[in-house]
């Protein structure tokens, strides 16, 4: 989460701008409640969505979201999701929020209203860019159930999408920075890690290896492929209220495999469906459910999931790696797409990460292995599926075409882990250093 004293509204906000050209009208857009935003970043994790947002908000292109009394009284375990009471957040997280949480926002859509005013950003180009809604199973549905339906046509949605690995070990060193760095509270580990016992989490010089943490999240996966199964040919499958399609985009021909880990899309939408709902930690009460921590890189199921809520037309999607590297050229694609002026620097800026200890930058070749019969069927059926949407006429014009992902994680026999030095002056020596994340 950004803090509200690197997300204070650009100094172009403040003044009185004209909204863009083709905007639509503060009458459809706005009440005395709020206004509904346009623009969605879906995600995806470690996919530079942060750096991207600040772009966006730094030059007053677009507005984040800004917190109240109402929505806090109403929702106070979302507090920790906003940045202060004047700071404009990122990720307002309306979408993903836990069953007894969400049915508040469901009877008073003008709870999400609340945190975009036109007081706050005349142009009313708001921005909701919460990385969590492209993995989270109810967050399509959510969307439309709440939104009214003249005002979907209107809205323009950015997706990224990292090579899954990459985006697995990143989000894995994200997570590790913010719980076992030194002076971190660890009490938590237990819940970010799956591969960590109670007494491990206890124990100060005890860290997770990226490792243990994958054979633990496989298992994870398989647990859920078993269940769903099961419930399929039992007849008591979960997402039996799932859309089948809409008929916006056209569908590659299903590819067969002998490999069990290749999952068909009917697999993977009842494997997430138990999770649907969100739910609340069994022991304390605080920890909203996830599904299965790989599904997050299986990038198809989740883009037809938003695709029939949405015409894929309305969702841009963007490779990670194109989008760090050519700059140039995909962010004046972004603004087009999104009806916002011309950035007047198109330089992706770094995310604020800082320099820690521990950081994998090498993983087993075991690992790699691992993974990859987890994601390869699907990153094949993704691009197909990407091939068929452009084939088809079915993407928006400025989506870059999708030929596959072309970096790979390097491997060794053992997974390897930057140690950081200390000066004499306690400055930290080597290590990684700030990027776009």
């Amino acid at each position: 989460m950004l803090r509200s004293s690197s997300l204070q509204p650009a100094a172009l906000l403040s003044q009185a701008r004209e909204p863009p050209s083709g905007w639509p009208s503060e009458a459809k857009q706005c009440d005395e409640q709020g206004c509904w935003p346009k623009l969605f970043i879906l995600g995806t994790q470690k996919g530079a969505t942060t750096s991207l947002f600040q772009l966006l908000h730094n030059e007053g292109s677009a507005c984040g979201s800004i917190t109240n009394q109402r929505i806090e009284s109403a929702l106070p375990n979302l507090k920790g999701a906003f940045n202060g009471d004047t700071g404009m957040a990122k990720e307002p997280h309306i979408f993903d929020i836990v069953k007894p949480d969400w049915q508040k926002v469901a009877k008073e859509p003008g709870l999400y209203r609340s945190l975009y005013r036109v007081s706050d950003c005349p142009q009313r180009t708001f921005l909701d860019a919460t990385p969590n809604y492209i993995h989270h199973p109810g967050a399509p549905s959510r969307l439309a159930e709440l939104l009214p339906t003249s005002w979907v046509p209107h809205l323009r949605m950015v997706l990224t999408v990292r090579e899954p690995i990459a985006r697995d070990l990143s989000w894995f060193n994200h997570r590790s920075a913010q719980s076992v760095q030194p002076g971190q509270d660890r009490s938590n580990m237990k819940y970010t890690f799956c591969s960590v016992s109670d007494a491990q989490a206890l124990d100060k010089n005890f860290y997770p290896s990226y490792e243990g943490e994958v054979e633990c999240r496989k298992q994870e996966l398989d647990n859920c492929l078993t269940g769903a199964r099961r419930r399929l040919d039992k007849g008591e499958a979960l997402s039996q209220n799932a859309s089948r399609g809409s008929g916006q985009m056209a569908r590659p021909p299903k590819m067969k495999s002998t490999d069990a880990d290749s999952w068909l899309e009917e697999d993977y939408r009842e494997c997430v469906a138990a999770y649907e709902e969100g739910g609340w930690d069994e022991e304390d009460g605080k920890y909203a459910r996830d599904p299965p921590l790989l599904t997050w890189g299986m990038y198809l199921p989740q883009l037809l999931a938003w695709s029939r809520r949405v015409s894929r037309g309305q969702i841009l999607v963007l490779n990670f790696e194109r989008l760090v590297d050519q700059p140039g050229d995909v962010l004046p694609r972004v603004t087009s797409f999104m009806g916002l002026p011309d950035l007047q620097d198109n330089t992706l800026p770094h995310s604020n990460e800082l320099p820690y200890d521990r950081k994998v930058d090498v993983i087993s070749c075991k690992t790699s292995q691992l993974l990859g019969t987890v994601f390869k069927g699907w990153n094949e059926q993704f691009v197909a599926q990407m091939r068929a949407d452009h084939d088809g006429g079915h993407a928006p014009p400025q989506e870059p075409r999708f030929d596959g992902f072309d970096t790979t994680v390097p491997c060794e026999e053992h997974e390897h882990v930057v140690e950081l030095k200390t000066s004499a002056d306690g400055s930290v020596v080597g290590g990684p250093v700030a990027g776009v994340r």
